[in-house]
């Protein structure tokens, strides 16, 4: 699959060969106690603290990125808001945008309209995940629900997803909100 990504952006045969001799069918020895231990067979895949590792990464899983932003529009989270342009002749702009996903290497943020559209996106992260031999620990996936009466829970291979909510609000990436959209506890601590 790393191959397939590096075409996928066009880079040229060369680099791609170079980085598959580096990334593919490799062997290492260890130093422990002076003395090398005996070779053993490298896994596949991207090594963390290389110096190329994270643009590596970057390239490989922008493919699942990508097939995720195919889909937005379906199963994206929409927020929309109006821009006051000229208070005196009501004049305002509407603006839109719809996100479904967020990610930081591998911490990755999936956002839905609702539990369906969850599920949808989760299934293809862990096909992308099974295709490429990649472990994802569910136990460590939390649920937020946002203006939902229903409290179903979100089921991913028998494991029952935490659901997150605090009444003081949940902060992401800077911004807080709560789970019914209320907004008192907020001007409280803005006062604060």
């Amino acid at each position: 699959m790393l191959e397939k990504s590096l075409n996928r952006i066009k880079l040229p045969k060369q680099f791609i060969d170079l980085v598959l001799n580096v990334q593919l069918n490799r062997y290492n020895k260890v130093i422990v106690n002076k003395e090398f231990t005996e070779e053993y067979h490298v896994e596949d895949g991207i090594d963390q603290g290389e110096v190329w590792s994270p643009l590596l990464w970057r390239i490989f899983y922008d493919t699942l990125l990508s097939r995720l932003e195919e889909i937005k529009e379906e199963v994206g989270y929409t927020i929309e808001t109006y821009k006051i342009l000229d208070i005196n002749k009501k004049k305002e702009e509407r603006f839109k945008t719809i996100h479904n996903v967020s990610a930081f290497m591998d911490d990755t943020t999936l956002i839905g309209k609702n539990k369906e559209s969850l599920e949808k996106m989760i299934e293809i992260c862990h096909e992308f995940f099974d295709i490429n031999d990649i472990k994802a620990n569910v136990k460590k996936y939390e649920l937020i629900k946002i203006n939902s009466k229903q409290d179903d829970d979100l089921i991913i291979e028998n494991e029952k997803i935490t659901k997150v909510n605090s009444d003081e609000g949940n902060r992401f990436l800077g911004i807080w909100f709560r789970y019914d959209n209320r907004r008192k506890i907020y001007k409280k601590k803005l006062k604060t």
